[in-house]
Order: structure tokens, then C-alpha cells, then sequence
């Protein structure tokens, strides 16, 4: 017994310890998952060549940022009642 990690229709691992030494082994797979997590949280930046396509698509507050090297913050997103935050 023992809990299955999963991603998409692969089977990771049986436990932690064993997903995490196959995404040692395998990083192409490792990246792919980081960028998707990554994106979803808004903390990928686009490429060049995608803002070069969109001019002005950035606000102002993200350009300062960038110029900074900051990161821009991540947009805004509907939060947790209060009754379910830990």
C-alpha cells in the first residue's frame, strides 16, 4: 500500500522518495513540470520574442519592476474565506 503520485497519465512513483528520483532521472520531464507550475502561478516571464509581438502589454508597474530586476507581481486571484484560511 502506499499513495501513487501522478502526473497527467503517468504514473510517477509509489511515495515521495520514488517520484522524486525519477524526476531526478528524467529532467526533461522535471522542466516541463516546473514551467506548467511556474505559469500557473505567474512567475514565468514571457519571452522576448512573445512581448516584441504585444507592445504596451505590460502595465507600468511592471516594466519598473523589471528594470529593478524584479520579478512583476502575480495577477490578481480570488482568495480563501476567511473561515477556510489555516
Amino acid at each position: 500500500s502506499g499513495s501513487w503520485i501522478s502526473y497527467a497519465e503517468t504514473r510517477l512513483g509509489q511515495g515521495r522518495e520514488a517520484a522524486r528520483q525519477l524526476l531526478k532521472d528524467n529532467p526533461d520531464l522535471c522542466a516541463e513540470i516546473e514551467k506548467k507550475i511556474r505559469k500557473k502561478l505567474g512567475l514565468l516571464r514571457e519571452d522576448p520574442a512573445a512581448s516584441a509581438a504585444a507592445p504596451g502589454a505590460a502595465g507600468k508597474g511592471e516594466k519598473e519592476e523589471e528594470k529593478k530586476g524584479r520579478m512583476p507581481s502575480p495577477p490578481d486571484r480570488p482568495t480563501r474565506p476567511p473561515s477556510l484560511r489555516a
